[in-house]
C-alpha cells in the first residue's frame, strides 16, 4: 500500500473517530483550537500505528508556516500560508 493511500485511510478514520466521539460526548469541543487538538492527537495515534518500516516516521505538526508557489490559490496577497494540522 503506498503512502497516498495510507495517509488517505489516516484522515478518514481520524475524522470519523473525531465525529463519534464529539457526537456521543466523550470530548467536548468549545473552539477552534480545541477541535484541531483533538484532531491532531487522533491523527497522531493513528499515523503511528501505520508506520510499517524502520525509516517510516509519522509527525503532526500545529500552525505551520509554508510558503507557496506563485499560481497557487491563496487567501492573502502573499505567498505565504499557515496551515493549522
Amino acid at each position: 500500500m503506498n503512502h497516498e493511500v495510507r495517509i488517505k485511510q489516516i484522515v478518514e478514520i481520524a475524522y470519523d473517530r473525531l465525529c463519534g466521539k464529539i457526537t456521543g460526548q466523550r470530548i467536548e469541543v468549545s473552539n477552534e483550537a480545541s477541535l484541531q487538538l483533538q484532531l491532531a492527537t487522533i491523527l497522531k495515534t493513528l499515523g503511528e500505528l501505520y508506520e510499517e518500516t524502520p525509516d517510516e516516521r509519522f509527525n503532526i505538526e500545529l500552525e505551520k508556516n509554508v510558503s507557496l508557489g506563485s499560481g497557487t490559490f491563496v487567501k492573502s496577497k502573499t505567498e505565504k500560508a499557515k496551515i493549522d494540522i
